[in-house]
């Protein structure tokens, strides 16, 4: 009895390092780590940036289109009157600043001859004026002097001595107007002058900051009027498939209203999840094999891994409630195959 159990023994042991070995040795023992996901869907909204009433679409739904293309346009005509008179304000503008700067400098210079005063060359021939205006009426007073002398004696006429007079009494007002003209050029410009001289060139220097402020202005308004003119040509953003044609030609359209709906192929992005418990086997930039249902086969490349659990709660306590915590990972899927992958469909995600 004791040599039976012994025997039994022995051949339980032999069996069981059979089954040990031939699962250590079976080719189709499974190591790869397989995930669950989904071809991401990845679309964009195609809109005019600006109103209007929308004149053609030359895609329909299922048409492939490259970056750049025409698509659709509005009718333009009111976005080229507005970019013509635009044109015209910046003309305008552009005109009437040289004027004010012109302004300004003349302005400039009246200012800088109130401060520096008259020039000395003004005062000397005042000076000379006045130096001869006097002779001639130290001249003409002597002679009446002289003629009043001889009307007392009846030895001039009366006639004479008027003429004399008068010559006198005139050339007394020129002197007096000579020597006005000398004092003043003398004492030079009064202070309120000159604060008025300055006053008009700070005047003419705001016009001509109010000139290129204007000019500034109209050069931006018909920047945007040009930018609105091409705004009136639909232009697909990236290369794609029309999803959706939402508008047709006639109907009026709002600014950032959606058009089309644009299907982006490239690159092609897979949705997955991996366990946490599986989380050190997978690193960004590693490689991956995705699998579709109907059996094909593409390679993709792990672009992004989440840093935070999705569908579970933020605090957890047990290690077996830790290993059911998911993290979303985006890949990559390249290669001119992908575009047969469909947005949305399920695929499965192979991690050597």
């Amino acid at each position: 009895m004791k040599r039976s159990l012994i025997v039994l023994s022995a051949v339980f042991l032999a069996a069981a390092g059979g089954v040990c070995t031939w699962r250590a040795l079976s080719p189709d023992e499974k190591t790869s780590l397989d995930l669950s996901g989904n071809v991401d869907i990845r679309s964009v909204g195609i809109s005019f940036r600006v109103a209007g009433r929308l004149q053609s679409l030359s895609v329909d739904e299922g048409a492939s289109v490259k970056a750049g293309e025409e698509l659709g346009r509005l009718d333009a005509e009111p976005c080229e009157i507005a970019l013509r008179r635009a044109e015209a304000e910046v003309e305008a503008a552009r005109r009437a600043l040289p004027r004010a700067e012109s302004q300004a400098r003349a302005a400039e210079a009246a200012w800088e001859l109130f401060r520096s005063g008259y020039r000395q060359e003004e005062i000397d021939h005042a000076r000379a004026s006045l130096e001869s205006e006097q002779a001639l009426l130290d001249n003409a007073r002597k002679e009446y002097d002289r003629q009043q002398k001889l009307i007392a004696s009846s030895a001039v006429s009366r006639q004479s001595f008027d003429a004399a007079e008068k010559t006198f009494r005139s050339q007394k007002a020129l002197t007096a107007a000579a020597e006005a003209k000398f004092t003043e050029l003398s004492a030079g410009y009064r202070q309120e002058e000159i604060e008025q001289a300055r006053a008009q060139y700070e005047a003419a220097r705001n016009a001509v900051d109010e000139a290129s402020a204007n000019l500034a202005s109209a050069e931006a308004a018909r920047d945007q009027a040009a930018l609105n003119l091409r705004d009136t040509k639909l232009i697909a953003p990236a290369d794609g498939v029309i999803m959706t044609r939402t508008l047709e030609p006639g109907s009026m359209v709002t600014a950032g209203a959606t058009v089309l709906t644009l299907s982006l192929r490239h690159p092609v992005w897979v949705r997955a999840y991996v366990d946490e418990a599986d989380l050190d086997r997978v690193h960004p930039g590693q490689k991956v094999t995705v699998t579709t249902d109907g059996g094909g086969r593409y390679e993709g490349t792990i672009g992004y891994i989440s840093p935070q659990a999705e569908f579970t709660p933020k605090t957890v306590e047990t290690a077996d409630i830790r290993t059911t915590l998911v993290y979303r990972l985006r890949v990559v899927v390249e290669g001119e195959g992908s575009s047969r992958l469909n947005q949305g469909a399920p695929v499965r995600v192979e991690v050597p």
